[in-house]
This record gives structure tokens, C-alpha cells and sequence, in this order.
């Protein structure tokens, strides 16, 4: 695999060999970057629905359904 770097000062660099142990670790950080925008992502729906589910907990299933999902994908990313 080859990876072109950009420099703002020197404008477009050489080529460069990349390693399959640096692909794999490349593609590794942008996994576990993804992961911690969802897990971010997910806490955030969380705090926003709790005031919905808190005092009505019977009138919207829906979003006792969605939370649930939301809890079971975080845990499973993070």
C-alpha cells in the first residue's frame, strides 16, 4: 500500500511504503477512533432521551426500545 502525505508548508510529498503491521495498525486507530465517536454519539442520545423516559416510562415504548438498543451498542463497542 502506498500513503501520500500532505504538508501545508511544502505541499505534496513523495509516496511512501507502508508496512502491512502499519496498515494494520492504521486501520486499527481509525476502528477504535470510529468507535469511541459512536460510544459518544450514544451517551449522548442516552442523556438526551432521559428526560423523556423518566416521568412517562409507560407512554413511549418506542424510545424505551431505542434506548435499549442504544445501551446494548455501547456496550458491545466499548
Amino acid at each position: 500500500m502506498t500513503r501520500v502525505e500532505f504538508n501545508l508548508s511544502k505541499g505534496l510529498q513523495k509516496p511512501k511504503k507502508i508496512s502491512v503491521d502499519e496498515q494494520k495498525k492504521m486501520e486499527k486507530e481509525a476502528v477504535q477512533n470510529a468507535n469511541e465517536s459512536r460510544a459518544m454519539e450514544l451517551r449522548q442520545l442516552l442523556k438526551d432521551s432521559d428526560y423523556k423516559v423518566l416521568p412517562d416510562y409507560d407512554g413511549d415504548k418506542a424510545i424505551i426500545k431505542e434506548r435499549k438498543a442504544w445501551r446494548k451498542e455501547l456496550r458491545a463497542i466499548t
